[in-house]
C-alpha cells in the first residue's frame, strides 16, 4: 500500500515525516519498517578538487570518521604523456615517502595487455606511461587507521588516440603503521592536467 508523506513530527500510518534531523542525513525506513527515520548517508562526499593547470591535488585533514574512501576520476585531461600516481600523509601533513609503497598492475592497451609489479616504492601507481586523453574511473582505499597498512583498488580507463584505448586495473598497499592517514595526494609524473576533477567520498 502506498503511503503519503505528511507533516514533519507525525507518526501516522500515512507514512509522516519524523522531526528534522541535522545537516547530510537522508531520510529511511527504520529498522521494523513501521516508520521513517533520518539517519548518516553511507557515502559522504568530501571535496571535489578541480584539475586546471596544476599537476597535484591533495585531500588533507581526512580524520577518523571514515572507515573507507573513493575517490571518483572525472576526465582527467593530461598536458602530456604521464603516469598518474599516488602519495598518503599521516599526522596531518607528513607526506609518506621512503619505500613505503607496494603496488601489482594489469593494463592493456590497443591488442597487447601486460602485468606489472613492485614494491618498496616512494609512491602508487595508478597508471602506466602513455595516457594522452582523458582519466576516467575510481579508487577505493581502505585501513588508514593506525596499527594497519593502508590499502587501494582502482579501475581507470585513458588512451593514447582516439582510438587507442587503455584500461588500468592496480591494487597496492602501503607499509605505514605507526600513525593513522590523514591524507591523499594524486599527481601528474609530469606536466600538469589541464581539466578535470577528482570528487572524493568517505564510507562511515
Amino acid at each position: 500500500m502506498g503511503r503519503i508523506v505528511t507533516t514533519a513530527g507525525s507518526s501516522s500510518s500515512s507514512g509522516g515525516l519524523p522531526a528534522f534531523g541535522t545537516a547530510g542525513q537522508v531520510l529511511q525506513v527504520n529498522t521494523d519498517a513501521s516508520g521513517s527515520e533520518w539517519a548518516d548517508p553511507i557515502w559522504t562526499h568530501i571535496a571535489t578538487g578541480p584539475f586546471n593547470s596544476t599537476s597535484t591535488i591533495e585531500f588533507l585533514n581526512l580524520g577518523t570518521g571514515f572507515t573507507s574512501y573513493q575517490a571518483i576520476f572525472d576526465s582527467l585531461q593530461p598536458q602530456t604523456s604521464i603516469q598518474l600516481r599516488c602519495r598518503l600523509y599521516h599526522s596531518g601533513s607528513t607526506l609518506l615517502t621512503s619505500n613505503q609503497y607496494g603496488w601489482g598492475m594489469h593494463y592493456g592497451r590497443s591488442s597487447s595487455n601486460s602485468y606489472t609489479y613492485s614494491n618498496g616504492q616512494d609512491y602508487w601507481y595508478l597508471t602506466e606511461n602513455g595516457n594522452e586523453h582523458a582519466f576516467t574511473g575510481y579508487c577505493m582505499f581502505s585501513a588508514f587507521e593506525a596499527g594497519k597498512k593502508a590499502t587501494f583498488s582502482s579501475n581507470i580507463g585513458s588512451g593514447t588516440s582516439t582510438q587507442d584505448p587503455g584500461k588500468y586495473t592496480t591494487g597496492g598497499v602501503c607499509g605505514y603503521t605507526t600513525n593513522a592517514i590523514s591524507g591523499i595526494k594524486f599527481y601528474a609524473s609530469v606536466g600538469a592536467f589541464t581539466a578535470g576533477k577528482i570528487k572524493l567520498f568517505g564510507m562511515k
